[in-house]
């Protein structure tokens, strides 16, 4: 349930290989929020078992289904091969007879540069990312200043569409420290 995201040699989103913790990445969190229960579509980074979980790799996507409880969570990983674009879909399904209020959270810390820079210096890289919410698309922009005038500034966004009922104002925290 963990991923990254790389466009040509320059890595989106930080992620190191460690696979006793695997414990850096792109991920989803669910949190009910008259329980505090709190998981993920995924196994990791919460690493709570399910009653039920189905992963399937497949030539245009990868699926993630699990089951807790009277709910059922889809998370589905789709990268467009035409555009430089990547689709995570979250559906809930309840099953039960009431009602479940679900916060859905996306998480994942933004490099825009390449995966070696980003390994010998992340904290100063991190100096050079700046992010901007946009309102009207419910999106952060977020990209890298160039250090001189020979360097790129790479952008990437990070928008989100629901479909349905949603209580209250898209929140955002762009502050890794903030938000842990």
């Amino acid at each position: 349930g963990s991923g990254y995201s790389r466009w040509r040699d320059l890595a989106v989103t930080r992620w190191r290989e460690d696979t006793t913790r695997d414990a850096t990445g792109t991920y989803i969190f669910l949190r009910d929020v008259d329980t505090s229960e709190i998981w993920s579509p995924g196994y990791q980074p919460t690493a709570r078992e399910p009653e039920n979980y189905v992963v399937d790799f497949s030539e245009d996507r990868a699926e993630f289904i699990r089951k807790d409880g009277t709910l059922e969570t889809t998370l589905e990983v789709v990268v467009s091969p035409e555009d430089n674009a990547e689709i995570r879909r979250v559906t809930l399904k309840n099953s039960g007879n009431f009602a479940r209020l679900i916060d859905v959270t996306s998480y994942a810390e933004i490099v825009l540069a390449p995966q070696a820079a980003d390994l010998a210096h992340p904290a100063f890289s991190n100096l050079f990312i700046h992010t901007e919410f946009v309102p009207e698309v419910n999106g952060l922009l977020c990209n890298r200043r160039p250090r001189s005038d020979k360097d790129l500034s790479p952008w990437a966004g990070h928008v989100l569409v629901v479909e349905g009922e949603t209580l209250g104002p898209v929140q955002y925290e762009s502050n890794r420290s903030r938000f842990l």
